[in-house]
């Protein structure tokens, strides 16, 4: 069978919305998004033949790029990057099934590193559910190694009284730019130096830039930033997300040394309640490990890294 690897064009999106609406249901249902809301969502970014959404990447210093695999004519498979200039996610890579086996994945994954090599991107990463095998093995073929392993599972809100007791102790406040150089020291604490090296300057996620705010509040994202504090110190630091067209809230994976419960505790207390204030009934968390065999409908999540070679 022959394809085509090509850019993919604004005339593809509606091919390409429905590709990744209609395959990516695991992915979409873990995050609290109906496959509609999903179409909804793309459309907006693509309004005005994607010049807002083009010219907020480019403010925030963003490059990406859109890959579409052709076969007489018709897209049957895409794959995205997204990131900074020396790093870059692979992401949303989609083939549709009776197309699957013939090399269009390994295809797609190959140009993708051959475009990031020529714009002098350094690595490459890919986070990955544990049972989708076919991405794993298109992805170790390149020579990506897992490098950092975690679990993503559902708490139902309100929390159940008891369920997860906050130390009166430890005490919240907003972030203040001057917790930069502390995050920084607990990342290093926590994370090892190649988790890094994939995750980036540890504090850019607390600290968005003024474009990336500016999208975030367009495309309907609200972030919940706080400090816990024991005895005036910080001790860790959280970041939740809301959708608004989403059921689910996310607690990406808090900042916090991975003895201290008391801390995570008190985190997950707070973040449940703002996402309840918020009208959210679920909270995705994120935790390190793979330790979860009592939680039920857990998603073990990989993290898969390649230093790209021939970078410019």
């Amino acid at each position: 069978m022959n394809f085509r690897i090509r850019d993919l064009r604004y005339e593809d999106l509606a091919q390409a919305i429905e590709l990744q609406a209609k395959y990516f249901v695991e992915e979409l249902t873990a995050a609290g998004v109906t496959p509609e809301q999903y179409r909804r969502r793309i459309r907006l970014m693509a309004w005005g033949r994607m010049i807002p959404f083009r010219l907020l990447m480019a403010l925030a210093r963003k490059r990406w790029g859109a890959l579409a695999a052709e076969v007489e004519g018709r897209v049957v498979g895409m794959a995205l990057h997204f990131g900074d200039q020396q790093i870059q996610e692979l992401s949303n890579i989609v083939v549709m099934p009776e197309f699957r086996r013939q090399g269009i994945a390994t295809a797609l994954t190959a140009e993708r590193l051959r475009r990031l090599a020529r714009i002098g991107c350094t690595t490459a990463y890919a986070v990955v559910y544990q049972g989708n095998e076919a991405s794993l093995g298109s992805l170790r073929k390149h020579s990506f190694q897992t490098v950092y392993t975690s679990t993503e599972y559902d708490l139902a809100l309100p929390l159940r009284e008891g369920e997860y007791r906050s130390d009166h102790r430890i005490t919240s406040r907003p972030l203040r730019s001057s917790d930069r150089p502390i995050i920084r020291d607990l990342t290093q604490r926590v994370f090892d130096p190649i988790v890094l090296e994939v995750l980036g300057p540890p504090e850019s996620s607390f600290f968005r830039s003024p474009a990336w705010r500016v999208y975030e509040r367009w495309i309907g994202r609200h972030h919940w930033l706080r400090v816990f504090e024991r005895a005036g110190q910080p001790v860790g630091f959280a970041q939740a997300i809301i959708q608004r067209d989403a059921t689910k809230g996310w607690l990406l994976q808090p900042l916090v040394l991975p003895d201290d419960k008391d801390v995570l505790n008190a985190i997950y207390c707070e973040a449940a309640k703002w996402m309840s204030s918020h009208g959210v009934a679920v909270m995705r968390v994120t935790a390190p490990g793979e330790n979860v065999d009592h939680i039920q409908d857990a998603n073990v999540t990989y993290i898969l890294m390649k230093r790209i070679e021939g970078a410019t």
